[in-house]
């Protein structure tokens, strides 16, 4: 004890030491707990740019599919629509032959022959009409309107940039869903496009804007499409949704068929669809 100094100055010295000691023993038990974020940033352009291209690809099939339903449809309509101009003729020659047998004239041939022919002709307006493709069935569900414009954009992006068509477009941020069917709610944009498309497509137009703009009005989506095409003249605005008119120069018997679609879906789906009048210069289907 008396080597180092005195005893009270070890005591001291060993007090220290033990407490030394059991810091550290303190502080390998408690270990301090540090709280931090990790950011891990995944570029996923790649992947979405995929998952869109097979979206699109998978949308193209089903319209390319749809549109060979349609088209058939259209052709047997109009087979239809072609054949009944004369049956009614034939009904009433017969009727009129009818009256003058009646009267002891004796067309009893002619009338036998007519009465055949009109048999005939009602035969095959049944097997026609009967003949018609009905549309695949599509359950109902909430369809956002924005996306559907934005996929017919996108598929119909080859015939505007031919074209040298501007697509102004002006989609509404939040806009309430629709509940419809997607596949002929696109069919019906998709139809609408193209009708634009071709009338700006006229050597005249100079000036080739396509022009969309969504918007909600109450518990209502509303969509207004204007092109800068030559336009429709007012007294037309109401027969432009007849089937079998057209505007066009052209003898086909299937022409006039796009807008009567057009206004089939939306009033299937509780809407309407009109040309606007106080389109200055222009079409513009509301």
């Amino acid at each position: 004890i008396d080597q180092g100094g005195s005893s009270e100055r070890w005591l001291s010295c060993f007090g220290t030491t033990i407490e030394m000691v059991s810091e550290t023993a303190d502080a390998f038990f408690d270990q301090p707990v540090g709280h931090y974020i990790l950011l891990v940033i995944n570029d996923i352009t790649g992947i979405r740019k995929r998952q869109q291209e097979i979206h699109l690809n998978a949308l193209r099939e089903l319209m390319a599919e749809a549109d060979y339903i349609q088209g058939i449809r259209e052709t047997v309509n109009a087979a239809i629509h072609q054949l009944e101009e004369p049956v009614n003729l034939i009904d009433a020659a017969v009727q009129a032959l009818r009256r003058r047998g009646s009267a002891g004239d004796g067309n009893d041939l002619v009338l036998s022959a007519a009465e055949e022919a009109l048999a005939a002709g009602k035969v095959a307006l049944e097997n026609l009409t009967g003949s018609v493709p009905q549309l695949p069935m599509e359950s109902k569900k909430p369809v956002n309107i924005n996306e559907l414009i934005r996929d017919v954009i996108a598929l119909s992006t080859h015939k505007l940039l031919s074209q040298g068509i501007t697509v102004d477009w002006t989609p509404m941020l939040h806009l309430p869903a629709v509940i419809g069917q997607e596949r002929r709610l696109c069919s019906m944009f998709r139809q609408i496009v193209d009708n634009a498309i071709e009338a700006m497509s006229e050597r005249s137009v100079r000036e080739r804007v396509l022009s969309i703009l969504t918007r909600a009005d109450r518990d209502t989506v509303v969509c207004e499409i204007a092109d800068t095409g030559p336009g429709i003249p007012e007294s037309q605005h109401i027969k432009v949704f007849q089937p079998f008119f057209s505007t066009k120069n052209t003898t086909s018997a299937f022409k006039g068929m796009g807008l009567p679609l057009v206004q089939e879906i939306v009033s299937d789906h509780s809407g309407t669809v009109f040309v606007d009048p106080a389109q200055p210069a222009g079409c513009k289907l509301v």
